[in-house]
């Protein structure tokens, strides 16, 4: 016998938000939720789009928003429970978000808070290859990051391991002239272990659900093989060759020519990635 979204709904005391790892995961939550008489917003369930993160009540559900997003990646208490909707119609027996061992439930992509900074800041050091220090010169770099991120334009969100919501990297969204443009970066121990690759999965849900974002622009290194094989495997398109703005940028300042194989010598590789993601 086929479990209820009622059932689970009675079985739990307090809040329920429903995990929704894939668009198959989410079209089938919707279709659920209108066959036993759910509404969202007023509407019939499948007439509106599912998000990552949906709350469900008693005769509703509900987009969870930044706040809820927040609330879901500090874990389960006694009156709030999460809940891998994959697992649970699938029949498993524990079906808590982050009991499986697939990357996809492993992570969550949420808004970056500002318990996050110094999380941040020894993810930003990692990347660079730069060791602590007890000479207090930390604290010169930790200040300089810091101004550096809350004068960016960029907007961060942190990678969080759902098992024990440790800090494990960071996603990225900036609006550019050429459009929106992605980065991610996770800490050298979290590589090659399948977490960038769902964590881009739920981000680029999360962008084309909740913030209308129909195309996302990426840059490479050309020797990042790791990176490009993770976003070609989502889909990404490669489109050009170009060299970093502020490298053309410091050519002028210096008054030197531009090589005209400078794109092709110091390019970096721009990718396209349309949404939703089709793979």
């Amino acid at each position: 016998m086929d479990r209820t979204l009622r059932q689970l709904r009675s079985m739990m005391q307090g809040d329920v938000y429903v995990f929704l790892r894939n668009t198959q995961t989410g079209e089938r939550f919707l279709q659920d939720a209108e066959r036993e008489g759910f509404t969202i917003g007023g509407d019939r369930p499948t007439a509106r789009p599912f998000a990552s993160v949906m709350a469900l009540h008693d005769d509703t559900i509900t987009c969870v928003g930044t706040n809820g997003m927040i609330r879901f990646g500090c874990g389960d208490t006694a009156d709030f429970h999460r809940v891998d909707y994959e697992l649970y119609a699938s029949g498993a027996a524990d079906f808590g978000y982050g009991k499986t061992g697939d990357p996809s439930a492993s992570v969550l992509v949420r808004p970056f808070a500002e318990s996050d900074f110094d999380a941040y800041l020894a993810l930003t050091m990692d990347a660079l290859g730069i060791q602590p220090e007890q000479d207090g010169s930390d604290s010169l770099i930790r200040n300089a990051a810091y101004r550096q991120y809350a004068e960016s334009d960029e907007e961060h969100f942190s990678v969080i391991r759902a098992s024990d919501r440790v800090y494990c990297g960071d996603v990225s969204m900036k609006d550019t002239a050429e459009g929106c443009e992605l980065g991610i970066v996770l800490f050298r121990q979290y590589q090659n272990r399948g977490m960038g690759t769902a964590a881009l999965r739920q981000f680029c849900d999360y962008c084309y659900r909740e913030r209308g974002i129909r195309r996302l622009l990426v840059r490479i290194a050309p020797d990042n093989a790791r990176s490009i094989h993770v976003f070609e495997k989502l889909g990404a398109v490669y489109l050009t060759k170009k060299a970093p703005p502020l490298l053309l940028r410091t050519y002028e300042i210096l008054g030197k020519t531009i090589p005209e194989d400078l794109d092709e010598t110091a390019g970096v590789l721009h990718y396209e990635l349309r949404l939703p993601l089709s793979v």
